[in-house]
């Protein structure tokens, strides 16, 4: 009787190690995949937070000539700007690419000041306007004609 004890300790010591080791397993797994999900989201977050613009027209005066709007794009942020991959929606409607004309060869560094010439019909009174650059930098402003 003493050695079938014995020997169901050794069954259940043994069954315990290894179902710790499968435990350990998992938590490393778990573990790593935390890790490299972390690791890709800092470097997103990085470069959003290494871009950033503002408009700096004057909302009073906007210049709108022969259906040309003018908006003024300042480079706030760390990280140069290219001249694809500016997106203007105005009142909510999305300006096609092709009537987006910045004036300004790139790329934009930290403190330049890009000239966007949108190419869209508005009416008098009051509008909004935002301004982005690819998915990491944005900015609006309201304004009246």
């Amino acid at each position: 009787m003493g050695a079938s004890v014995s020997a169901s300790h050794v069954i259940f010591m043994v069954a315990a190690i290894i179902a710790a080791t499968a435990v350990g397993a998992a938590m490393i797994g778990i573990a790593f995949t935390l890790a490299e999900d972390l690791s890709d989201n800092s470097d997103s977050l990085s470069e959003r937070m290494g871009s950033d613009i503002k408009i700096v027209n004057d909302p009073a005066i906007v210049p709108y000539v022969g259906g040309n709007l003018s908006l003024y794009v300042l480079n706030t942020g760390d990280r140069p700007l290219d001249n694809d991959g500016w997106i203007v929606i105005i009142d909510g409607r999305l300006v096609p690419n092709d009537n987006i004309v910045p004036q300004q060869s790139g790329p934009h560094f930290h403190g330049d000041l890009v000239e966007l010439r949108v190419e869209y019909s508005l009416t008098s009174g009051d509008h909004t306007v935002m301004v982005r650059h690819g998915d990491r930098a944005d900015d609006s402003m309201r304004f009246r004609l």
